[in-house]
């Protein structure tokens, strides 16, 4: 969204999407605990973050979340992503 930067880190030793905010510097944890989380991208309206996030060895899934953090939707998983 050009205000934000979405970032993976293992810093807690797990796999935890993060938000920097440019203007203030500020860190917000996203979402993390399980699987790793790669290629967040904003919705048009900045409301929500799509990424994939893997939910077994070689298997990922296709989320939504808040982009305020909190609920996970699945969008697609399994045998849908390519």
């Amino acid at each position: 969204d050009s205000r934000s930067l979405l970032l993976t880190s293992f810093q807690s030793g797990r796999p935890e999407l993060y938000s920097v905010d440019f203007a203030s510097g500020r860190t917000r944890r996203l979402a993390g605990g399980g699987g790793l989380i790669v290629g967040g991208r904003y919705s048009p309206d900045g409301t929500s973050i799509a990424v994939a996030k893997e939910v077994a060895p070689g298997n990922s899934d296709v989320v939504l979340l808040n982009a305020e953090g909190g609920e996970i939707r699945t969008l697609a998983g399994g045998d849908a992503i390519v």
